[in-house]
């Protein structure tokens, strides 16, 4: 299971960057992230690239290791915010 938190922005303005807070698998990180801001729909866009040997977690393998699941990982994230 993956959880981030968005914790705060640095300026509030169209292009912010935001503070997350990513815990997977019991390893928690932080990541500065630039967010496109929507003020007229309370709308965050962005995307956190991450490496997944960062969480101690290892690429999964398939077919005796002849398939190889990258260690980067992109997440893309569309937020609709309500406050």
């Amino acid at each position: 299971m993956i959880f981030i938190l968005f914790t705060q922005t640095i300026k509030l303005q169209e292009n912010i960057t935001a503070k997350l807070n990513v815990k997977i698998a019991g390893v928690e990180k932080e990541y500065l992230v630039p967010v496109i801001f929507n003020t007229n729909t309370n709308n965050v866009k962005g995307q956190l690239k991450l490496n997944i040997k960062d969480f101690k977690l290892k690429s999964p393998k398939k077919l005796l290791g002849m398939v190889v699941v990258n260690d980067h990982v992109d997440i893309n994230f569309n937020l609709f915010l309500q406050y």
